[in-house]
């Protein structure tokens, strides 16, 4: 039996392959090459090996050890994310106090991806250091942040097949990746510096050239899932056209970046501080502003995505709004008046906005509109309180839109970033200014909003709701829906039919299934009706865990048959059903508003490919 390595190993046997290369290429290039400034200066032949740091950072430091690593990621990962699970005789309290870990200091961890350009007219380097996507959790959920390391672990090769005899040789790639996922603030979304390099020593300096995150550890980590270590995970499937298969294991660390720095790895020479910069409390805007039609305008902040600011059609009037989660129009002003969006109208009076201090006391807490009025936009009487409110819970502060129960958008939005919106808005929207006008807010009760469960409840009602949640999820997504009067399979009709938006009618059955619970389920008789989708609404009437899974047959059908379910007596008969098994290889049919355009509209014209596990491709 092959004698697999733990990552601990691994590591140890990377730093003494990475350790010794480095002492013999540093004494090649110390002879050859002179040394002409500080910045670019190659160490002498004698220099200290590379090891980890041990003591809290210094921002003060202008200079590194020469070939700094910064802190080590698997020992801080090992303390703040590895924690033994209860023993049999400690008590929960105990437990929960000694899972609560967190790290003093400030840490400094060296990041993997950073690119830079050289302009030679003007002699400056620009240095991006950028951030990606990690999928913590069973990798249902994405955020950005840095690579601090990302390597191959294994690969190999297999054959496979799909049912309609096409074969191809499945590349199958394993990588394990370490990194940080940032707090909300202005360095959560990457950095730009120029930095000022003469052109004779720019050549040598680029390959040189490193990052780090100044960090302070969190004490929210992400648990690890399963049995293992990693608390994230990513999987890419093979398909016909790309027969490459990819399992991605991720290590994430939650963390506040303190800053970032950029410095010449064979000096230690500091070239440049986030935090030297004027503007380093400031996120960065993005404004997308349409060509076709005036007026409308994005504004987006890197590394907050779930708050922006739109600013409507000139044609209609205008307006601006701050938007939670791409689509609650929570507050603004059209006209000179405070407003909301058309989003936040509720008639039954339950939906509103909450916000909350960095503490967590609640500074506002108000029901919205419950009727549209004469605008377009509904008049909001508290609308000048709220943007206050979130103006004084800048940075760390939330907003919240309660009362949207079975909402497929993001609800909560982190506040850092607001004040750059709202400025904008000042100078493009007529927005009021709120600097050095700012009274204290008196803070509000706290009220509870829960919806109960429907464990016991009658099946009728359950199926009623769920029909109405999935209604609303297709009205959100743009799309039209009719109820056919025969039984035939089919529930509900889904379909568009504006030659704005598309170019001929489209049309799809969709059969659907609701649970109180988490539920799958399948029936053989749904193959004979054509373009059918079948839509499992799970958990209905929870309103924190409330979900639709939507599939079509072809590819309800390839989950059976990836997990060997073909053979179970209850196929035989004609369906199969489960509540468990699979649970992880549906998330990804996770629907949400943009994913139901997509399988109505292009349900007749695309082609569904995909692999299943055990050489199996599905097509």
């Amino acid at each position: 039996m092959r004698k697999r390595l733990n990552v601990p190993t691994i590591l140890a046997f990377l730093t003494l392959a990475l350790v010794a290369p480095a002492t013999v290429a540093q004494t090649k290039k110390k002879t050859a090459t002179p040394q002409k400034n500080a910045a670019t200066a190659k160490p002498s032949a004698t220099a200290a090996a590379p090891v980890y740091d041990t003591k809290p950072f210094d921002t003060s430091a202008s200079k590194l050890p020469v070939r700094y690593r910064g802190h080590s990621f698997r020992k801080i990962y090992e303390t703040v994310v590895l924690v033994p699970p209860k023993g049999e005789f400690e008590t929960t309290a105990e437990f929960e106090q000694r899972s609560r870990r967190t790290l003093d200091g400030l840490h400094a961890l060296v990041l993997q991806d950073v690119k830079s350009t050289y302009n030679a007219d003007e002699e400056v380097m620009a240095v991006q250091v950028e951030t990606t996507e990690f999928h913590p959790g069973l990798g249902v959920e994405r955020e950005a942040g840095y690579v601090v390391e990302a390597r191959k672990v294994s690969e190999r090769k297999y054959p496979a097949s799909n049912a309609f005899g096409a074969s191809v040789i499945v590349t199958e790639t394993s990588f394990e990746t370490s990194g940080i996922i940032p707090k909300p603030g202005p360095l959560s979304g990457g950095a730009t510096f120029q930095i000022n390099v003469p052109r004779a020593d720019a050549q040598r300096l680029k390959p040189d050239l490193r990052a780090l995150a100044v960090v302070r550890i969190g004490d929210e980590q992400q648990p690890p899932f399963g049995k293992g270590e990693a608390n994230g995970f990513r999987f890419a499937e093979a398909k016909i056209d790309s027969p490459s298969e990819v399992n991605v294991m991720e290590f994430l660390l939650r963390a506040e970046v303190a800053d970032l720095w950029v410095f010449n790895r064979s000096t230690g020479q500091v070239l440049a501080k986030h935090s030297d910069r004027p503007d380093h409390a400031k996120m960065q805007l993005s404004v997308y502003e349409s060509k076709d039609h005036d007026g409308y305008a994005i504004v987006s902040l890197a590394g907050n995505k779930d708050l922006t600011l739109k600013r409507g059609f000139s044609e209609y009037g205008g307006g601006c709004h701050i938007v939670v989660g791409g689509y609650y129009e929570i507050v603004g002003m059209k006209g000179g008046v405070w407003s909301t969006g058309t989003s936040m109208v509720d008639f039954r009076g339950r939906k509103g906005v909450v916000i909350t201090s960095g503490d967590g006391t609640v500074l506002f807490d108000h029901p919205t509109p419950t009727e549209y009025g004469k605008q377009s936009n509904p008049t909001w009487l508290h609308g000048e309180e709220a943007a206050r409110s979130m103006w004084q819970a800048v940075p760390n502060g939330r907003v919240e839109v309660k009362g949207d129960d079975y909402s497929s958008f993001a609800t909560k939005a982190p506040l850092a970033g607001f004040r750059e919106l709202w400025e904008w808005g000042v100078s493009n929207c007529g927005f009021p200014s709120f600097e050095n006008k700012q009274e204290a807010l008196p803070p509000m009760v706290q009220r509870d909003s829960q919806p109960r469960p429907l464990r016991g409840r009658p099946r009728g009602v359950v199926e009623l709701l769920g029909r109405n949640r999935l209604i609303e999820e297709l009205l959100l997504a743009g799309l039209e829906v009719a109820l056919p009067l025969r039984d035939r399979g089919s529930d509900l009709i889904a379909y568009a039919d504006l030659a704005a938006r598309v170019a001929s009618f489209a049309a799809c059955p969709i059969q659907m299934k609701a649970s109180s619970e988490s539920a799958f389920g399948l029936n053989s008789k749904y193959r004979r009706v054509r373009n059918l989708i079948i839509a499992h609404v799970r958990y209905v009437g929870q309103a924190a865990k409330s979900i639709t899974i939507a599939t079509t047959y072809a590819e309800a059908l390839s989950l059976v048959h990836r997990m060997r379910l073909a053979e179970s007596p209850s196929w035989a008969s004609g369906a199969y059903s489960t509540s468990q098994r699979l649970l992880t290889l549906l998330e990804p049919f996770r629907i949400t508003p943009e994913r139901w355009w997509a399988k109505v509209v292009g349900t007749q014209t695309r082609s569904r490919s995909g692999i299943a596990s055990g050489g199996r491709i599905n097509r």
